[in-house]
C-alpha cells in the first residue's frame, strides 16, 4: 500500500514555518512598494511549486516486513523494517516508533494510516 506522509512534531513546525517564509516575503515586498511587482510574483510562484514537489515526493510504501520512505531531497530512500520498529503509538493522524534509539514521528494519510494501524494490532510485533 502506498501513501503520503509529512514530518510531525516541532521538526515539522519548523520546517512549514520556513517555507511559510516564501510567500510573507512576497506579501511584504507587494505592500512596500503597493502594487504586485515581480518579487512578489515569483516568490508565490515558487511557494505553490515547492508545496507541490513537496506533497508529491514525500511518499511511503508498506511492504511485506517493513516502510520505505521516499524523502525529500535524496534519490534514495529510507528502509525501516518492522523488527526494528519499538515503541509504536499511533494518535488520530501521526505515528510514533523509535528505531535503534532514534525517535520518529510522522504524520499519515488517512487510509495509510489505518491500514499501518490494523497492521500492527494483528501482527505479533
Amino acid at each position: 500500500m502506498k501513501g503520503f506522509y509529512q514530518t510531525a512534531g516541532l521538526v515539522g513546525w519548523v520546517f512549514w514555518t520556513w517555507l511559510l517564509m516564501v510567500p510573507v516575503f512576497g506579501m511584504i515586498m507587494w505592500l512596500e512598494v503597493t502594487h504586485l511587482n515581480v518579487y512578489s510574483i515569483v516568490s508565490f510562484i515558487l511557494f505553490v511549486v515547492l508545496i507541490t514537489y513537496i506533497f508529491g515526493r514525500q511518499k511511503v510504501t508498506m511492504e511485506a516486513d517493513g516502510l520505505r520512505f521516499r524523502k525529500l531531497a535524496s534519490i534514495h530512500s529510507d528502509y525501516i523494517t518492522y523488527d526494528e520498529m519499538s515503541q509504536i503509538q499511533f494518535t488520530k493522524r501521526t505515528v510514533i516508533f523509535s528505531v535503534r534509539g532514534e525517535q520518529y514521528n510522522y504524520w499519515l494519510s488517512p487510509k495509510f494510516h489505518q491500514a499501518l494501524k490494523a497492521y500492527f494490532e494483528t501482527s505479533d510485533i
